[in-house]
């Protein structure tokens, strides 16, 4: 007998440019928000190698290995970081700073792990407070 198909799996995340709530399937690559209009990526990112730009979006969660590098204001969902990282961080759920790991830069997420021989260097706001853009989830 066939298994049926309850239709696709839907998830809630918030606009990388206007924060605004977003509703997509599951397997979405990148969506278009409704509200501002512009192409959010929802497919989980691996950062690999050096990458500088201005701001790097992702609306799901973003791991930038040991040989990454990363110049940039970075947004998430979630993020890991093994490798290098010089810029601000918001993380609606949290960040992950492994051993051997440097994050320059401030930090805003709803909690943060930091193991020990790690460098974080940068104001750190963590807890439901540092992410005043998950309200708009619970609405």
């Amino acid at each position: 007998m066939r298994a049926r198909s309850q239709g696709p799996q839907q998830r809630v995340t918030l606009c990388t440019s206007c924060n605004e709530p977003l509703t997509m399937d599951v397997s979405a690559k990148s969506v278009s928000c409704p509200h501002c209009h512009q192409r959010v990526i929802t497919e989980p990112a691996t950062i690999k190698e050096y990458v500088a730009v201005r701001n790097y979006k992702v609306a799901n969660h973003a791991h930038i290995t040991k040989k990454g590098i990363v110049v940039a204001n970075v947004r998430a969902d979630d993020l890991r970081v093994d490798g290098r990282l010089k810029g601000n961080v918001v993380a609606l759920q949290g960040v992950h700073i492994t051993k051997k790991a440097e994050v320059i830069g401030d930090v805003r997420a709803s909690w943060l792990v930091v193991d020990e021989g790690s460098v974080l260097v940068g104001h750190v706001n963590v807890g439901p407070a540092g992410v005043p853009e998950l309200e708009k989830l619970k609405g």
